[in-house]
């Protein structure tokens, strides 16, 4: 059975093809690099450290915006997993492996691994982080079917940009008749929502040494991050 462990990094847009300003279209460059590199980072360190057979997909067709980023990659993995028996680990540009880790045949059902920020949402009292997603073959079609039900609301939804795709994973995920004590496992998507490793350790519940993948949440600050994926790759010797 294929293994995939899927990405992307997709040029975006605010108008159909062109950015309003000189500025714009400077900053999206330069964020486009930056997350170029840390995809790079990223994918070398799921190389030395994610267990098993398994290929890599990347994703890079541009997109209009943040909305049209989670729809596109929403379909393709929908549509990859439906073409062919396949286990599929979706992971963003700002993640990075720090020690072995089996992934691929350890879950019978879709997982997301950790809390967002903040941890709880007024459509669900755990409310998780999407950046990193497991979907494996033999998962329930009913989840996709109420996934497909949910792409309906990305036009009326309060949170109809990025935050309506995380929101539908959710939906996915806690479909699943799951408690938070079966899937909640920070070390598997330890949250860096700031460099200060003290705070991270309270927040996620755990300490660095205890973690196997971190997410670096980019779109924060991603100068700081490529800077620090950098410096942990080369003291893991990636």
């Amino acid at each position: 059975m294929k293994n995939y462990l899927i990405g992307a990094v997709r040029p975006v847009s605010t108008t159909w093809g062109y950015w309003k300003t000189q500025e714009e279209e400077r900053i999206a460059v330069e964020t486009a690099k930056r997350y170029e590199a840390m995809y790079e980072i990223s994918r070398a360190s799921a190389r030395k450290f994610l267990q098993g057979d398994w290929e890599e997909v990347k994703f890079t067709a541009p997109v209009l915006d943040a909305r049209q980023y989670q729809i596109a990659q929403w379909y393709v993995i929908k549509e990859l997993w439906y073409k062919e028996p396949c286990n599929i680990l979706a992971m963003g540009a700002d993640t990075l492996f720090i020690k072995p880790v089996e992934v691929f045949g350890r879950y019978d059902k879709m997982m997301m691994f950790n809390y967002t920020d903040p941890r709880s949402h007024e459509e669900f009292a755990h409310y998780f982080n999407d950046d990193i997603r497991y979907y494996p073959a033999d998962m329930d079609r009913r989840v996709w079917n109420l996934g497909e039900e949910k792409m309906k609301g990305w036009f009326d939804h309060a949170e109809a940009g990025w935050g309506w795709g995380q929101l539908i994973h959710n939906y996915q995920f806690w479909s699943q008749n799951i408690t938070v004590e079966q899937v909640l496992d920070p070390t598997m998507a330890w949250q860096a929502f700031n460099l200060n490793q003290e705070f991270c350790s309270q927040w996620n519940g755990c300490g660095i040494d205890q973690v196997k993948i971190m997410h670096f949440h980019g779109s924060r600050d991603a100068d700081t991050r490529v800077d620090v994926m950098t410096n942990l790759a080369k003291q893991l010797g990636i």
